[in-house]
């Protein structure tokens, strides 16, 4: 990315080769933010102003595996403490 505002306004879902987790620079939270996205497919019912997920996509929603989630989350936490994600 080629500027902070940049990073600011990117808020892709895609992370290494994660599933679930992805880290996201956050105006909210005042620094980074990490996301749990538990609806993959983009088929969510609820209409949230605020949200930013593309709902174009029609793929189906493959089935939840906690354990992936639960490495993922492990390993993207470890990288904040780090200090990778700063």
């Amino acid at each position: 990315m080629d500027s902070l505002k940049d990073a600011i306004q990117d808020h892709s879902r895609k992370y290494e080769r994660n599933r679930y987790v992805y880290p996201v620079i956050s105006r909210r939270a005042g620094g980074i933010s990490i996301g749990v996205n538990l609806n993959i497919n983009k088929k969510c019912n609820f209409g949230c102003i605020y949200c930013q997920v593309d709902r174009t996509s029609s793929e189906e929603q493959p089935d939840f595996d906690i354990s992936i989630l639960n490495e993922e989350l492990s390993l993207i936490l470890k990288e904040y403490r780090s200090g990778a994600l700063a």
